[in-house]
């Protein structure tokens, strides 16, 4: 009986394949719609991003406040760099000094749900700035100290030549 039962599955299994043909594919059907176009992106390429804050009189406030909304992966393995920006493209970096060493700048940082950072006039009259720009570079590190990131040989106190390095919009 076990035999018999076995030769049956058998037979039963060779005539299920037997009846199974191959079928050609049928032609592509039509291309569906295209989807909606997202919102544009932040200036920048897939190792750096710019990110331009408006307007600031160091004259009237002292301080600046900008926020990033990003995650805390990001900002710890990311470098930042941020510029107080006096013409279209002169950029001073912070910290330091800005235009014509009128003023001194200090910064810090938090990350608080979104990395925050705070430009302070540390000493000076102060300047008033197109804009302020931060340029964030992921680095795919998690040392806290940026100068220990591997980074290209360029000088990141000189705005333009980071801007140049990489491809940033002026």
């Amino acid at each position: 009986m076990k035999y018999f039962l076995i030769a049956l599955t058998c037979i039963l299994i060779m005539t299920i394949v037997g009846a199974c043909k191959k079928v050609d594919a049928g032609p592509a059907g039509p291309a569906g719609p295209a989807g909606a176009t997202g919102p544009a992106g932040i200036a920048g390429n897939a190792n750096a991003t710019q990110y331009i804050f408006p307007s600031h009189n160091f004259r009237d406030g002292a301080d600046a406040v900008l926020t990033v909304n990003t995650t805390e992966d990001t900002v710890n393995r990311s470098a930042w760099f941020v510029y107080l920006i006096y013409a279209r493209s002169s950029g001073y970096p912070v910290p330091g000094f800005g235009y014509d060493n009128l003023a001194q700048y200090g910064m810090s940082w938090v990350y608080d749900q979104k990395a925050i950072f705070t430009i302070t006039r540390i000493a000076g009259q102060g300047e008033n700035y197109l804009n302020i720009r931060i340029v964030r570079i992921y680095t795919n590190s998690s040392t806290g100290d940026r100068t220990k990131r591997s980074l290209p040989d360029i000088d990141f106190n000189d705005y333009d030549a980071v801007r140049r390095y990489y491809q940033l919009p002026v």
